[in-house]
């Protein structure tokens, strides 16, 4: 399958690879960025930067010990909706 609907590689000031984001062909957004170079605002201006190109209505997966997405997310303006929980039988 190919759910991704595009990806970009995530770049330092020296141009150098330091994660990748991506939007699903469901509207979802995603980020990674690599572990030395978190806390930097990366990853916030790389999501500022997606949304501006393809502006519109979003869906995030975050989990909720996650809570420095959350607070980026957050900040970006997105709105907290559900909970999604997980059983196995």
């Amino acid at each position: 399958s190919k759910p991704y609907h595009v990806w970009y590689l995530v770049l330092d000031d020296n141009e150098e690879w330091v994660g990748a984001a991506y939007i699903s062909k469901a509207r979802e957004l995603g980020i990674y960025i690599l572990r030395e170079y978190r806390r930097r605002g990366l990853g916030k201006q790389a999501m500022q930067m997606v949304m501006a190109k393809w502006p519109g209505r979003f869906l995030l997966n975050i989990h909720p010990s996650n809570a420095v997405s959350i607070k980026m997310f957050l900040g970006l303006g997105a709105q907290h909706i559900q909970n999604t929980y997980e059983i196995r039988a």
